[in-house]
């Protein structure tokens, strides 16, 4: 009984980790193999003529926030729960602390999979100019700002913003803060329950969404998105992680079931 408990465990360890790697793997293949072709622009189009700024939130610190976020909460919070079942409720909880704190973990790291794939795949497939275009691009058209652009040549210097110049939809900082916040805050609505502090959940589900926000929001601020793009991404994040806990949910009740 044991060894077949065992052999279930190892197996679903490797199963979910194949799972999370490729997925992940998935957003750096879609980058490497995908290419742009050069999308026309209309000249009257105000919308792409910001200046470009530095960004306020890096991508690097973006997803150590949506990576973190959730991850910590979940770790901090299962093992708070499992010392006050142990010493209150006299109950053996840490094999089971272990299992929900994997169990919660692992789903984050799918829907957090999930979305970079799709953020990439859509940026790639359904590119918009930034709102940067032309002070980046420096386009060498469109000398009276009337007409449509379909062919031209950026004489821009800056390779790294004109690599990311037509990344526009949709916001991947947004969705990635999106799908870490959202997760944590439909975490802790499941698992923090404390009768005699009822505001505490609602008060750290609220910073949670407002670091979200501002994490969106600055990428508008910076002229790196447009707002749809951004609306967009936080759309994609949030239903990426509502719909993986709710498989989560589904498939623990079913454990719990049989």
């Amino acid at each position: 009984m044991v060894h077949a408990e065992t052999k279930r465990l190892i197996v679903r360890v490797v199963s979910d980790t194949v799972i999370v790697s490729l997925l992940h793997l998935c957003y750096f293949i879609i980058s490497a193999a995908a290419g742009f072709s050069r999308l026309r622009i209309f000249c009257d189009d105000d919308s792409l003529r910001y200046p470009y700024k530095s960004d306020t939130v890096t991508i690097v610190g973006c997803a150590f926030y949506a990576y973190l976020l959730p991850v910590l909460t979940v770790i901090v919070l299962e093992v708070l729960l499992a010392v006050y079942n142990r010493y209150t409720l006299h109950h053996r909880v840490w094999k089971m602390m272990a299992f929900l704190m994997y169990n919660f973990v692992i789903t984050f790291l799918m829907a957090a999979g999930v979305c970079l794939m799709l953020t990439n795949l859509i940026k790639y497939t359904l590119g918009r100019p930034r709102p940067h275009f032309w002070d980046v691009c420096q386009p060498d058209v469109c000398p009276t700002r009337t007409g449509v652009a379909a062919s031209y040549t950026c004489r821009g210097t800056n390779k790294d913003a004109l690599d990311d110049l037509f990344k526009s939809f949709v916001s991947g900082h947004s969705s990635l803060a999106a799908v870490g916040s959202t997760y944590a805050v439909l975490y802790l609505q499941e698992r923090l329950h404390l009768t005699m502090a009822p505001m505490v959940r609602p008060l750290i589900q609220v910073v949670y969404v407002s670091s979200a926000a501002y994490i969106a929001m600055s990428r508008y601020a910076d002229h790196k998105h447009h707002p749809w793009d951004i609306i967009a991404g936080v759309l994609l994040g949030s239903f990426i992680a509502f719909v993986l806990v709710q498989i989560d949910i589904r498939l623990r009740n079913n454990i719990d079931g049989s």
